[in-house]
């Protein structure tokens, strides 16, 4: 090759790679940051500042890129005596020069600056978008730049919600009982002035629903969870970043999911940046949480909370097979720990690994409990401990070496928590020194080498298979809660059993529940029965083998048998007449029989 021919080939290189970045634009309602100015590989990127919810302030910036790319951030104002780059494992070599700092990167990195006098700035490197939505397709909710207010926003299956750069959608999002849900794009999804804490409504909520990806958008949310998956299965999060750092506002929280990966993105929360729990067994079932990874995530907590939980409210049977990755805890509120496990129920969390997780926080590393506390079931269903066993913290950091392991008695304790290569306050872990600990806890080893992780597979329940059952009120497999508003009617001659259950109110604790412990496909049906006062939207729900179905019939409904539709069964699935998370019953409701037909 002659060197004409090399000099043009590298400069086809520079050329190719300095169009790889894409600075994306202030979003409508940021201001310009007065503080920091912006070039990614010499191009420009503006930098917004603004106030989130719980009154905090941050400035912040998002661009893409590919390859080796360099940022520089300017001071107008001076440059500050201290200028920090965190994550600090990504070991950033930082250039000082009169009024600026510059740093190298090949990677999408979530990134603080932390500069003395300063509030932080939030760096938001983005992957390149591939093949954006047309906003022509009849499958896609396409949001161009500018502002659009949606209130409550329910996606169907098979959609695509693409926020493009440059876009504020306005309201809350409910996924209810879907699959196939994508949501995209580099916009902003404000649900600031729609959520609510009284009510419990969320910034976006996917319930009953499974097959959801989510990719490079921003969340900002008002009081309450920003997100939370219930009941829900198969979830891809990547490059997301939250910003909610008011009250309750944790970051992504689940109960009842299985297979969710969460990578390459932001937690800006107000509480615990992943709060995975299980809340009320009696409306929701005791379905298992398993198969969940976190990877390549920075939380950054501020007002109250952990940087992740796993806990209070643990209301099922199992939590396991669990991964955290690559995590930073950068920042967590003055009361809070980097890893808080406070098991309040019965679930036994099992199999979960610490890897590469480093507590920059300066806050203690980690909180491990199974005592009763304020978070335990308060219904009457069940007031029993669980058990935290098969802990595994491989090359974990933390400033703080504070560490806490409690069990609540000998059978419901905290067992066999491997640390290797662990470093905490500077010093590689090898004892128990310095740990608070009680003598329920039992099992702690040090190595240098990872043992091989105890995976639980998933093990079904056969289940039976009849030509037809039939489950009334008081049957075995029938079961309700309802307290001081439930009471069996008698004397009601077009009831089954001449007797049906009233339960005045829906809701947390309240449920009618039918389990058939069958298997194979069939026909279900309910007995209604005609009464006075009763609400005007009675929700029943079928969790079958493939998800869950709500059929919902009115007070005017025929009297008689009606069918809920033909499913697949498996030993797991059940019956109940139960309001969804946002209630939609408004006044009493009935409870009869239950019949199950097979269908060949």
């Amino acid at each position: 090759m002659t060197m004409k021919s090399l000099m043009l080939l590298l400069f086809s290189v520079v050329l190719t790679h300095a169009g790889l970045v894409r600075p994306m634009p202030l979003l409508p309602g940021d201001k310009r940051s007065p503080d920091y100015e912006l070039l990614v590989d010499g191009k420009p990127v503006p930098v917004a500042f603004g106030e989130f919810n719980g009154g905090k302030s941050f400035h912040h910036a998002s661009f893409e890129m590919e390859g080796d790319t360099k940022v520089t951030v300017r001071f107008p104002n001076g440059l500050p005596d201290s200028v920090e780059i965190v994550p600090s494992r990504h070991q950033l070599p930082v250039q000082r020069e009169s009024s600026s700092v510059s740093f190298d990167i090949d990677q999408a990195h979530k990134l603080v600056l932390k500069a003395e006098g300063l509030r932080p700035l939030f760096l938001f490197a983005l992957p390149p978008e591939l093949d954006p939505p047309k906003p022509d397709d009849p499958k896609v909710h396409y949001f161009p730049a500018g502002v659009h207010k949606v209130g409550e926003f329910r996606p169907k299956s098979g959609e695509t919600v693409y926020l493009a750069p440059g876009a504020v959608v306005k309201g809350i999002l409910h996924a209810f009982e879907i699959e196939g849900l994508v949501i995209r794009g580099r916009g902003l999804w404000d649900a600031r002035g729609y959520t609510s804490k009284a009510k419990k409504l969320h910034g976006m909520l996917f319930e009953r629903s499974k097959n959801i990806a989510i990719e490079g958008i921003q969340l900002r949310t008002g009081d309450w969870w920003q997100t939370n998956f219930l009941l829900s299965s198969n979830i891809e999060i990547e490059h997301m970043m939250l910003m909610s750092f008011g009250v309750n506002n944790d970051g992504i929280d689940i109960d009842g999911v299985s297979d969710l990966s969460v990578r390459h993105s932001f937690i800006g929360c107000g509480d615990d940046g992943f709060g995975w729990h299980a809340i009320d067994a009696v409306t929701l079932g005791e379905p298992p949480s398993r198969n969940l990874l976190a990877e390549d995530c920075v939380i950054w907590n501020e007002h109250a909370g952990n940087g992740l939980r796993l806990g209070a409210s643990m209301e099922t049977s199992v939590f396991e097979n669990i991964t955290f990755r690559d995590i930073d805890v950068v920042n967590v509120c003055r009361r809070g720990v980097a890893i808080m496990m406070d098991h309040s129920d019965w679930a036994h969390t099992r199999n979960v690994l610490f890897e590469r997780f480093h507590n920059e926080s300066g806050k203690p590393l980690m909180s491990l409990s199974t005592k009763k506390t304020r978070y335990s079931n308060k219904t009457g269903y069940r007031d029993e401990r669980g058990e935290i066993s098969d802990l595994y913290f491989h090359q974990v950091t933390s400033k703080n070496p504070g560490v806490t392991l409690v069990g609540a008695d000998a059978e419901h304790g905290i067992h066999d928590l491997w640390f290797v290569d662990c470093t905490l306050g500077g010093k590689l872990l090898t004892s128990t020194k310095g740990f608070k600990m009680n003598e329920h806890v039992s099992g702690l080893r040090f190595s240098d080498t990872m043992p091989e992780r105890k995976v639980y597979p998933d093990e079904p329940k056969k289940g039976r298979q009849l030509a037809e059952l039939t489950i009334d009120n008081g049957d075995p497999g029938f079961w309700a809660f309802g307290g001081e508003s439930l009471r069996v009617i008698d004397g009601i001659a077009d009831a089954e059993g001449e007797n049906l259950v009233r339960i005045g109110k829906l809701g947390w604790g309240h449920a009618a529940v039918y389990t058939p412990d069958l298997k194979g496909r069939y026909e279900i049906l309910i007995h209604w029965v005609p009464q006075p006062k009763l609400s005007s939207k009675t929700p029943w729900t079928v969790h079958h083998a493939d998800g869950y179905e709500t059929t919902v019939f009115g007070p005017g409904a025929e009297p008689g048998w009606q069918s809920l539709g033909v499913f697949e069964l498996n030993a797991t699935s059940w019956v109940r007449l139960v309001d969804p998370h946002y209630q939609i019953t408004d006044g009493a409701v009935i409870a009869d029989a239950v019949r199950f037909v097979r269908v060949k």
